[in-house]
């Protein structure tokens, strides 16, 4: 469980949802989880189950990083974004 392995494959989730790969982001942050639950892995999969049209799952990853991380604004504001009744883009 070395530190900067876990940045490293965090880092890489977000970077694959920055590219469009949002399925391969979310294995990536899957198995993440079940190794290190943090804040920023409940993020970026509530970013990308946001992105595959998935609100109830985003819903619940994005409290649970807020639960983690209250202070964290970027979080709150991505929970309202997933409440609004718009649909997500596939960026």
């Amino acid at each position: 469980n070395n530190p900067s392995n876990f940045v490293l494959k965090l880092n890489l989730g977000m970077a694959l949802v920055g590219h469009g790969k949002v399925e391969e982001a979310l294995h990536q942050f899957d198995q993440l989880i079940k190794t290190k639950p943090h804040h920023g892995v409940y993020y970026g999969r509530a970013i990308s189950n946001y992105r595959l049209g998935k609100i109830e799952e985003a819903l619940v990853d994005i409290e649970r990083a807020i639960k983690l991380d209250p202070k964290n604004n970027r979080y709150r504001v991505l929970r309202e974004q997933i409440l609004k009744p718009t649909p997500p883009s596939n960026r």
